[in-house]
């Protein structure tokens, strides 16, 4: 590879060969020729952080100066653990005071060591650290992605090179991991027409109480959410349980949404008020296309037994006849709310259930209130068996593809007790259960099973056997046209 001829790839070939090459080795190629040089920097400023300020943050700033380096970066993390520091520096009795004394103390030293292109060490004051986070964050021409952490503690206002990025750059999605307090002082936010992605992340800081939490869902974040005119997908998480209700009321029909990630805490009060949330989905039952629901502990706190209680009640009247695809991470979620949700959604093309392992009981109970409609399953992790080929094959003759997270293979269910030597080792399957379920399945043919593809995510199970494998599927299915393994 020589020249400049390898330049003459497609941007995304190249980027896909980087994607091969461990970072490390990708810059020891730097110099070998401009293609390889061209790959190195985009590996390298592709993704940029700031978190801390300090010489490594002065020296990544200094770079992005440069147009050329500048052009390279997509995704920008910001998390703003300095932003207090820096706002405090204004008490200085002298508006020109370094931010050597700021840091010192935390041996954070804002300064170079002397070189030939800068014989004499360099100290940054304030001013200039908040003109040069201006300067730079206004010339990223090619940002698409913006990553916000900020659960510091709040501020009167937001610094304003925090939103510099919305004036000049493409952003298409933003992430906001913040706490409520801070989402106070977020809008408004200038030039969000291109934004089409936005994934909440939320946390109360605990300095309010929840008539407090209440205002700033309801006249701070919902106001801003609306103003997202293009906004086709909306992501929401929370760290600990929160009544959220009142975002959901406040929050007008967003024409454009399609895609809608909910998690949900496994304690009370879960998200709140369920009819409100069910209202929202029913709000957008001709626009919403793709769901994504799981249940989540991160704050740690006692299981309500009370979740299928409330997924009951938020679920039981939603009537969303538009949406295509199901996502469950079924993990926390009891099956009967599962059930209950598949069922809502009888015009699903495509269900994803995964999570955690699935008994063949459990697997019969779900799938029987799927809808005559869908055409694409991923289901898993499973121990799969000839009756659950079996259960599949009945309940669903109309699928297309069956994508299947498998840990074992076995010849016969035994009313869903996990093979024994599963518990032994995580990776081990015995073999002989592997011959015994080959013969089983040999005595099976689906003729009336329309599916295509079959696809096994983690084929553990099948040991050594792919030939066979293959061959004993395209045996019993005689309308398979594709096995991946």
């Amino acid at each position: 590879m020589t020249g400049k001829r390898p330049l003459l790839l497609p941007f995304d070939i190249w980027i896909q060969i980087a994607h091969d090459i461990p970072p490390l080795d990708l810059e020891d190629l730097l110099s070998v020729n401009s293609a390889f040089f061209h790959l190195a920097m985009e590996q390298r400023y592709r993704q940029i952080s700031f978190a801390y300020l300090g010489r490594k943050m002065m020296r990544l700033l200094w770079r992005l100066k440069d147009p050329y380096v500048a052009k390279r970066v997509r995704i920008l993390h910001m998390h703003p653990h300095f932003i207090k520091e820096l706002m405090e520096a204004d008490s200085f009795p002298n508006a020109s005071d370094s931010l050597f004394s700021l840091f010192a103390k935390h041996k954070k030293l804002l300064t170079f060591r002397p070189t030939k292109s800068h014989p004499r060490k360099r100290v940054y004051t304030l001013d200039q650290v908040v003109l040069t986070l201006i300067n730079v964050l206004s010339g990223l021409p090619n940002l698409c992605e913006y990553h916000i952490a900020w659960v510091s503690p709040s501020l009167p206002s937001l610094p304003a090179f925090l939103t510099t990025p919305f004036l000049y750059s493409p952003i298409t999605r933003l992430s906001l991991e913040m706490t409520l307090e801070n989402l106070e002082t977020l809008h408004p936010v200038p030039c969000l027409g291109n934004l089409r992605e936005l994934d909440l992340f939320l946390r109360p800081g605990h300095m309010l109480d929840g008539t407090g939490y209440d205002m700033i869902l309801a006249h701070t974040l919902a106001p801003f959410v609306a103003t997202i005119a293009n906004l086709d997908s909306l992501s929401l998480r929370l760290f600990k349980p929160l009544d959220i209700s009142p975002l959901f009321s406040s929050l007008p029909v967003l024409p454009k949404l399609h895609t809608l990630s909910i998690t949900i805490p496994l304690t009370a009060p879960h998200l709140g008020d369920p009819d409100a949330f069910a209202d929202f989905l029913n709000a957008h039952t001709h626009t919403l296309r793709h769901l994504s629901l799981r249940a989540s502990n991160l704050s740690f706190g006692v299981i309500d037994a009370r979740l299928a209680n409330w997924m009951q009640t938020a679920f039981y009247a939603v009537r969303v006849e538009s949406l295509k695809v199901l996502e469950m991470g079924v993990g926390l979620i009891p099956t009967e709310s599962v059930r209950l949700v598949v069922g809502r959604f009888l015009h699903a093309e495509r269900l994803v259930l995964t999570g955690r392992l699935l008994t063949l009981a459990e697997v019969v109970e779900v799938l029987d209130t799927v809808g005559p409609g869908l055409k694409r399953l991923r289901i898993g992790p499973v121990v799969l068996s000839p009756q659950m080929v079996d259960v599949f094959a009945v309940c669903i003759p109309e699928l297309d593809r069956l994508e299947l997270v498998v840990t074992h293979v076995v010849p016969w269910d035994e009313d869903g007790v996990i093979p024994r030597y599963e518990a032994e080792s995580e990776y081990a399957q015995d073999e002989s259960q592997v011959t015994r379920f080959f013969e089983e399945m040999r005595r099976r043919q689906y003729d009336d099973w329309a599916l295509g593809t079959l696809e096994f995510v983690n084929g553990r199970g099948r040991c050594s056997f792919e030939k066979e494998w293959r061959e004993l599927w395209h045996g019993c299915v005689p309308r398979l046209r594709q096995i991946i393994i």
